[in-house]
């Protein structure tokens, strides 16, 4: 009777089945006669479909954040208590985590970046009230690993350099949009394909010492010492080591340190990387100690680099946690990060 295809639109549908205002299944019971649910929550008009009344009210009351913070109006000296007064950075949120229990939610405002990572070890919350990291006004917080670049030079050539003052810079980014590091042969698509590689044609010393053909009559006499070259032993693995020295003459590698297990052999494929020759193509890039080199027709505009080398959100031994509707990005490793020590942590609505 009265059955409702669609979303029925749960709170959580791992592990909260009340209504959200908007459901399809509010009203859209058949009226038996009954006056509560199975929560005793007052039935109004028709029953809901479902085993529980949408409480709207009481659930905007429970959601609201214990604590806010944002990037942009707050500050750590405030009280974090109200929208007035949010906290305004992550390492805020991790020096306070201690006071957070059962039912605390912390609310992220939205629009705002915060840049920097959550770690946490031993949250826990409760099963009908987790610890909840949110975000709260219009849009998503975003937990970042990202900086902007700025400052740019032309050193000649379409070629442009920026200080990272001190930070290495594990990815680049033209806004939101992936920039392809430069390297030899350069790339055609994602995934595997063969005309990313070259091939080792010979083999001077089976650990460490190599020739292709091809090498000199497309690089000619650049210096690849201190590039990275990246060998593929076999299919499932890719080795990266620092060239020590590069005969262009021959176009024989020598780097360090050893391959290894496997070895050096004819026909292994492999590429080269990290270094300002290799820069060919528009927004080709490497990092070197404090420097950015870029390849650009024309200076470069809102250029990012991750420059966080680990997780966005570390959960150690954490029990009852949800992450839901927040941004977690630009990291080098992963966005969210739970171990197998921990339980019933929720990861829901997440842009990751």
């Amino acid at each position: 009777v009265n059955a409702v295809e669609g979303d029925p639109g749960f709170v959580n549908p791992i592990n909260d089945f009340n209504l959200r205002n908007g459901s399809p299944a509010i009203n859209a019971g058949e009226d038996l006669g009954q006056t509560k649910d199975i929560r005793n929550n007052p039935i109004n008009g028709n029953p809901d479909i479902g085993a529980y009344e949408n409480r709207l009210n009481e659930i905007e009351q429970v959601s609201k954040p214990t604590y806010f913070v944002s990037s942009s109006l707050g500050s750590d000296s405030n009280s974090g208590t109200s929208e007035n007064f949010p906290w305004q950075t992550l390492a805020k949120v991790e020096v306070e985590s201690s006071g957070f229990t059962s039912g605390t939610t912390i609310g992220f405002r939205g629009g705002d970046e915060f840049y920097g990572n959550l770690s946490f070890t031993g949250l826990t919350g409760g099963a009908d009230s987790p610890v909840t990291f949110t975000s709260y006004g219009t849009g998503k917080g975003m937990i970042s690993g990202r900086k902007a670049i700025t400052g740019w030079s032309n050193t000649g050539g379409n070629i442009w350099t920026a200080s990272t003052s001190g930070d290495t810079v594990y990815q680049a980014f033209r806004g939101d949009n992936s920039m392809q590091n430069g390297r030899f042969p350069t790339f055609n698509g994602v995934g595997y394909d063969s005309a990313n590689y070259a091939v080792i044609t010979s083999v001077s010393d089976s650990q460490n010492t190599f020739s292709a053909s091809g090498l000199t009559s497309t690089l000619g006499d650049f210096d690849l010492v201190g590039a990275t070259v990246f060998v593929k032993p076999n299919s499932f693995r890719l080795e990266g080591n620092n060239i020590t020295s590069y005969d262009y003459t021959t176009g024989t590698i020598t780097f360090s340190p050893n391959i290894g297990t496997y070895g050096l052999a004819i026909g292994q494929e492999f590429f080269i990387t990290n270094a300002e020759h290799l820069l060919f193509e528009q927004d080709n890039w490497y990092h070197s100690g404090n420097t950015l080199f870029m390849y650009s027709i024309r200076e470069p505009k809102n250029i990012f680099g991750t420059t966080i080398d680990s997780d966005g959100v570390l959960l150690y031994q954490c029990s009852y946690v949800d992450v839901d509707n927040l941004a977690i990005q630009y990291f080098n490793v992963a966005g969210i990060n739970v171990d197998s020590y921990s339980d019933n942590v929720n990861v829901v609505n997440n842009t990751i």
